[in-house]
């Protein structure tokens, strides 16, 4: 659990009201961008930025969102090992980076509490860089999300997948309640079918164990502790057909561990695990392209945009 995360979160339980949870960009890492005083500014609003690091780089990019709100910052795709932190106006770093608390080596950031200036500054770099000065020999590619948090709170009965808990389109983090042999579904609504998400439990007070289905109850993939410590986490799942992700969360099993991708049932047998959890569904709006299909498709843009221009001016 960590501190920054848990202080304030789940007291509560459902911080949030309306709000958008979609994206609303698709930008490219644009170099140079290795230092504070050289950020790169990104279009308003949250969103995507997709790029790639060397050993020795940081790349570092400054979305403008809205004040007193809470969004999450993390790593949802690509093939580098990461370290996501961030910075206050003064280019202070706040609060201590993470390096894999996302699924398997991705990073993860929430809540962010935007301030009154909309300003939150976020650093991508390679694994160990807790200072964000490059201090690593790590190369690759990564998508970075930034998402408001649009939160539900847990509502029983939804203990089983017949009973699980439908949350609104945009709505995109679940808080609740685990008791002695309880389980909480969820099914998220509103998402791109066939497009890929991650699922992250971000906070709990017990050791957590994830589980997604697809639209007919069929086991699809399961997880214990791919998240921080204890906490569970699935990476580069699809979304069902019809725009839905299913997910259960409960406590570690005592047995069967795990009943396997596909095999359609789920008999948990939680060893007493008691406590609260958030869990969050990073989903992207559609395939995200690697950098180099960034600049084409922006190239592209260019240049019909000039092409419209030279029409123009023959008219």
């Amino acid at each position: 659990m960590r501190r920054f995360l848990w202080a304030g979160c789940l007291t509560g339980l459902g911080l949030l009201g309306g709000g958008a949870a979609r994206a609303d960009f698709i930008a490219s890492d644009t170099e140079p961008n290795q230092t504070f005083a050289t950020i790169q500014p990104l279009p308003a609003g949250p969103g995507r930025v997709v790029g790639s690091t060397v050993a020795g780089d940081v790349d570092n990019f400054r979305y403008t969102l809205t004040p007193g709100q809470q969004y999450a910052a993390a790593i949802v795709a690509g093939t580098l090992n990461t370290v996501l932190g961030a910075r206050d106006d003064a280019g202070v770093i706040i609060p201590t980076p993470d390096d894999d608390s996302g699924a398997g080596l991705y990073s993860l950031l929430t809540p962010i509490l935007v301030p009154a200036s909309g300003q939150v500054n976020i650093a991508v770099t390679g694994s160990a860089d807790l200072g964000l000065v490059g201090a690593h020999a790590n190369a690759g590619t990564y998508t970075l999300e930034v998402e408001q948090l649009v939160i539900a709170a847990d509502a029983e009965p939804n203990d089983t997948f017949a009973t699980s808990q439908t949350l609104g389109a945009g709505v995109n983090t679940a808080t609740g309640t685990i008791v002695g042999g309880d389980v909480d579904f969820y099914t998220f609504t509103g998402l791109v079918p066939g497009s890929v998400f991650g699922a992250s439990v971000v906070a709990a007070d017990f050791d957590t164990v994830l589980t997604l289905f697809d639209n007919t109850g069929a086991l699809v993939a399961s997880d214990d502790n791919d998240g921080f410590g204890l906490l569970s986490a699935l990476a580069n799942q699809i979304v069902a057909i019809d725009g839905t992700v299913t997910l259960a969360i409960s406590g570690i099993f005592a047995a069967p561990a795990f009943p396997g991708p596909g095999g359609g049932g789920f008999a948990p047998q939680p060893l007493g695990q008691v406590g609260n959890y958030m869990l969050v569904v990073f989903a992207q709006d559609a395939v995200i392209p690697e950098p180099a299909s960034v600049a084409l498709l922006a190239a592209g843009a260019v240049g019909l945009a000039g092409y419209r221009r030279l029409r123009r001016a023959k008219a």
